[in-house]
């Protein structure tokens, strides 16, 4: 509080303000645009994982692929076994497959890519 008995100074009042102003701390920002992600903590060892399939699917069918085996984990992707080739998958794109142990595990074949094989000419 200043002293009213002290004849006003602009020294006085620019030191009593800055002293003021510095109990004032920051308010922290915050990134809206930028999710946090989150790994589940099964995925981290999990043998055998979906994969979403991100193409357009008719109504029956399934939003995910799989199972597949996983070769490596990493902390945002996963090295999978797909058709026998290694690929890297982020982790936001698979979940975990839940298997039944006493049974033997039918990995999927996954789908064809590129073009379709040309049929023999007909005669």
């Amino acid at each position: 509080m200043p002293n009213t008995t002290d004849p006003w100074s602009a020294a006085v009042q620019r030191a009593s303000l800055l002293d003021s102003a510095r109990v004032f701390a920051p308010v922290p920002t915050t990134q809206h645009g930028v999710p946090t992600s989150q790994v589940p903590p099964g995925l981290r060892s999990a043998g055998y994982v979906f994969i979403r399939h991100d193409a357009h699917r008719g109504p029956l069918q399934p939003p995910y692929d799989g199972p597949f085996r996983v070769l490596e984990h990493g902390p945002k992707h996963l090295v999978v076994d797909i058709g026998g080739r290694p690929e890297h998958v982020s982790v936001d794109r698979v979940k975990l497959a839940h298997l039944d142990v006493t049974q033997p595990v039918d990995l999927a074949i996954p789908p064809r890519r590129g073009a379709p094989a040309s049929l023999p000419a007909p005669r």
